[in-house]
Formats: C-alpha cells, structure tokens, sequence
C-alpha cells in the first residue's frame, strides 16, 4: 500500500524522559522532562497500530528492594502493558501488546518506590503499523 505523504514502513515512538531524580513514592504520568499529576497524552494513533515493545532506561538504578512501576496507558484506562523494574537500570517487555485504532492516545503512568533512587530515566513505547 502506498500512502502519500506519510511513510508507514516504519515504527513510531511514544517516548518521555524525567531529567534528574524521579519523585519517590508517587504516581505520575510522564512527559517530555516532567511528572504530572494529570493524563497528559503523548502521542495520538494514525491508523491501526500496536505497541509491541515497552522499554525503559535510566542512568541511576532504582536501588536495592525497590520497585518502580511503569504502565502504558490508553485513552485514559491503563492498559495491561507493564514494566516492573527492581534493583535495575533498564527493563523492556513485550508482554500484553496494545492495539490501537486511529485517534487512540497514549501516556505512561509511574508509580514509584517511596525510597526509589532512580535518576534520569527515558520510556519508550515502539508502535508497529499493521
């Protein structure tokens, strides 16, 4: 299928970064450099697609027996694509893809440890066409 004027041959990302320390013991949708209290969507379907890979990367690692949570969420409703990082500095899974149809918007919602130490931490959501 061609389609002028947009290239579906490759995937999108619905990305967000904190820069610095990430709040501890709060839940926060993530944005481009900040955490809000409220939905803020970060990117808004074209078509049918799917998010088949969630990933993140942080410079400092959350600590030792602390876990934060990372949740794709779709038109305000958490989904089931969910990244559970303990101890580390990156994580990703593929479990639970999302699909979405053309005017779906997507967020990522943290919940964090409350003595979470993680700093400087990039999200990534990879959205195939289909």
């Amino acid at each position: 299928d061609f389609k002028f004027g947009y290239d579906w041959r490759y995937n999108s990302v619905c990305d967000a970064n904190i820069a610095g320390a990430v709040a501890a013991g709060v839940t926060k949708y993530i944005t481009r450099n900040a955490q809000q209290t409220n939905y803020l969507p970060l990117y808004i379907a074209q078509q049918d697609e799917v998010v088949d890979t969630f990933q993140m990367k942080s410079r400092v690692a959350n600590g030792a027996a602390h876990t934060d949570t990372y949740t794709l969420v779709k038109n305000g409703t958490d989904t089931t694509m969910v990244l559970t990082i303990t101890n580390a500095a990156s994580g990703s899974t593929t479990t639970n893809p999302v699909t979405l149809a053309a005017g779906d918007d997507l967020s990522i919602k943290l919940v964090s440890d409350a003595a979470t130490v993680a700093e400087d931490v990039l999200v990534q959501a990879i959205i195939r066409k289909t």
